[in-house]
């Protein structure tokens, strides 16, 4: 599972995740096509993600860890 402080999804309209290193976050809907990838740093971060529809996702980052994020 993906190693976050905190992982916030607000509104659905954004991901507010703390991490204790840098590292590239990508988000995967469920047929495996990566949708968005963002360049994180150690500390606060938000992604945006106010463009993905309604659904089922997973949140992976390059260290190998990853979560499922439902978007309503």
């Amino acid at each position: 599972e993906l190693q976050a402080t905190k992982y916030i999804l607000n509104n659905s309209n954004k991901i507010q995740l703390i991490v204790d290193k840098n590292m590239i976050i990508s988000i995967v809907d469920m047929t495996g096509k990566i949708l968005l990838t963002q360049e994180i740093k150690k500390g606060a971060n938000s992604i945006e993600i106010s463009h993905l529809d309604s659904g089922c996702y997973i949140l992976k980052n390059n260290l190998g860890q990853q979560r499922k994020l439902i978007k309503h």
